[in-house]
């Protein structure tokens, strides 16, 4: 009886470290992707004849349209699905790179940023969306931990691979093949068969679950916790500038911008009217004497 029991509970287990495995891989394979342009910097140049400020407005190009569709592709994985949106990143930032690898231009490399940024938009929105709806709640936090670790794992490996890459096959076959890892690991995916996460997914019974609100007590606290902390250092950083000014009169400091001392000091007073004396830390000696 205790093995009927534990049967599916186990096939559930396996599900989701099958899920958490797919996902994490395709994580690998954003930050695996963004890291290979540096990487083929020199050889890029050489090869386009431009500068490096040239192939940086490129990584530009790819941060600004990574950033600006980050919520139209949350969106769209609500609305299509997650599964088929992190699919279509996948496939689009491979095809980016290899087109790079078979048509090498400038513009091709401008448009490759274009669409290497469009690809890995869809990474966070898509991958957070399928874990929440099918990993455990217990295991949540590890999930997610481990999701982000295969991100980063996958930009701390690039370097390497892409050096050995040039090494034995040169900078066109590199991009070529790093390019198909994409849709290699698309197919992987499919292969695997990887959950969906849709908004039709987080409905109960024909309505929509529940949603919690964002401001929760914590954040209330927190929020209230820093106002002082922010006052504080407003005041200091005011305090501060008050007793530079209050030195420039008592030490007889000239102007910055070398105006007469009288005018300096009628500027000087204009803009501590109404706020009190600090007190600067001079000696006696100099207050009496000067």
């Amino acid at each position: 009886m205790v093995d009927v029991v534990a049967a599916p509970q186990q096939a559930k287990t396996d599900a989701s470290l099958r899920t958490l495995a797919a996902i994490s891989t395709a994580h690998w394979v954003s930050h695996f992707h963004f890291m290979v342009p540096p990487m083929l910097f020199p050889f890029l140049k050489e090869q386009l004849g431009v500068d490096y400020l040239e192939l940086g407005f490129a990584l530009t190009v790819f941060a600004v349209i990574s950033a600006l569709t980050q919520a139209p592709m949350g969106y769209l994985a609500d609305h299509i699905g997650a599964r088929k949106v992190l699919l279509m990143g996948l496939t689009l930032g491979g095809f980016a790179l290899i087109m790079l690898g078979v048509h090498l231009s400038y513009s091709w490399l401008i448009a490759s940023a274009v669409l290497l940024g469009l690809a890995n938009s869809v990474y966070h929105p898509a991958d957070y969306a399928i874990l929440s709806a099918h990993m455990d709640d217990a295991r949540m936090g590890r999930a997610f931990s481990i999701h982000t670790f295969a991100g980063f794992f996958g930009g701390a490996v690039a370097p390497a691979i892409v050096a050995a890459l040039v090494a034995m096959i040169g900078g066109y076959g590199a991009l070529i093949v790093v390019g198909a890892v994409g849709p290699a690991v698309a197919l992987l995916l499919v292969v695997v068969g990887i959950p969906d996460a849709s908004a039709a997914d987080r409905k109960v019974d024909g309505l929509r679950a529940p949603q919690q609100s964002i401001i929760t007590p914590t954040i209330i606290v927190l929020f209230h916790a820093a106002q002082p902390v922010q006052r504080g250092n407003r005041q200091f950083r005011r305090g501060r500038a008050d007793e530079r000014l209050w030195r420039v009169i008592l030490n007889r400091q000239p102007c910055a911008d070398g105006v007469p001392r009288r005018q300096c000091d009628r500027r000087v007073g204009r803009r501590l009217a109404g706020r009190p004396h600090p007190a600067p830390r001079t000696s006696r000696r100099r207050l009496f004497c000067c």
